[in-house]
């Protein structure tokens, strides 16, 4: 998982990639994708996703891990 800090105070966006060891039951299921932000203030937190994507026949690590 990657996660930074925004131009906005208290904000984080962060890019989440899980890849399974083994394929599922599902013929070429290999994983999850998912993108979003928590923003943090005080006491009170929330968690907006924006995207989220299962994958099939992905075994790498896509770009956005991969090129950190």
């Amino acid at each position: 998982m990657l996660a930074s800090d925004t131009a906005v105070a208290g904000r984080y966006k962060y890019h989440l990639q899980c890849i399974f060891s083994e394929q599922s039951d599902l013929e070429g299921f290999s994983g999850i994708r998912l993108n979003g932000a928590v923003v943090i203030r005080g006491n009170y937190e929330n968690n907006d996703y924006s995207g989220f994507m299962y994958t099939y026949n992905e075994w790498d690590w896509g770009a956005k891990v991969r090129n950190f």
